[in-house]
């Protein structure tokens, strides 16, 4: 008589870290525009403190903190 499926060996996925590489990958993918939206942000705020710091004369001591409660570690 003819096997039916459902039964037998179980179909093997991969390794643990070959499922964790992949699901990231896979979110990345998924948030691309996010992050690079982010990324880009960041970026141009990087750009526009340190023109603000040469060209206004803002001292580091003054640029500790933003004012709105976020300590810069730069």
């Amino acid at each position: 008589m003819a096997r039916r499926g459902g039964g037998g060996h179980p179909v093997r996925r991969g390794s643990l870290l070959t499922r964790v590489v992949g699901a990231v990958f896979a979110f990345v993918l998924l948030a691309e525009f996010e992050i690079l939206f982010f990324l880009f942000f960041f970026i141009a705020f990087l750009i526009f403190k340190d023109l603000l710091e040469s060209f206004v004369g803002i001292r580091k001591s003054q640029n500790s903190t933003l004012g709105f409660g976020i300590s810069l570690l730069i």
